[in-house]
């Protein structure tokens, strides 16, 4: 059974009339899990959108956000007969196709359109910064190595720091050897 066949039977129970979808906020964010995971199942099926799989759950947030931030509008338009979600309101598992194709087409429209209004540039998503990163850290292993090499930069400044005033108050010195190099010393 298909992820979108599985969202029209879960979600399609839990609901009374079809607008809940966009009313009600438990019913809209399982309908966005659901058509994050049919996204995720037709790009893996497809050959040309298999890269956008393992950037799904990266964008897929922001598609969350827009469609929260549309819901009404486009619930209000489809009232008013002014997009195509007029005809899925007749039912319920209709309107949770809907849903699912409207949220893979804001997808899309989001990762590969450039002349779209909120498009996100994701061949920049999840690069690797660092040269030894390597897959089997966690964040706070990469965390902890930072905060190590700063401390260590932080010692050898003080060190230097350190050296400097023994040299300049004369408790640290040098002098030349019969080989021709140089002694370090120091006065206690």
């Amino acid at each position: 059974m298909k992820a979108i066949d599985i969202a029209t039977e879960y979600c399609s129970k839990n609901i009374r009339y079809s607008e809940d979808i966009f009313l009600i906020d438990e019913i809209f964010e399982d309908a966005c899990f659901w058509a994050r995971e049919s996204c995720r199942e037709m790009f893996q099926t497809n050959s040309m959108r298999i890269d956008l799989v393992r950037k799904i759950d990266d964008v897929g947030a922001e598609v969350d956000r827009y469609m929260h931030g549309k819901r009404f509008k486009m619930l209000k338009n489809a009232k008013q007969g002014k997009n195509s979600l007029c005809l899925a309101l007749i039912s319920k598992k209709a309107t949770i196709k809907w849903f699912v194709q409207r949220w893979i087409n804001i997808f899309m429209n989001i990762t590969t359109n450039p002349k779209y209004k909120t498009y996100i540039d994701i061949g920049s998503i999840g690069l690797i910064l660092d040269e030894n990163f390597s897959h089997d850290e966690d964040a706070l292993a990469l965390i902890l190595k930072e905060e190590e090499k700063c401390e260590q930069k932080e010692d050898i400044e003080k060190w230097e720091k350190d050296l400097i005033n023994m040299v300049n108050s004369g408790q640290f010195g040098g002098e030349a050897t019969e080989s021709g190099g140089t002694q370090i010393f120091l006065i206690f």
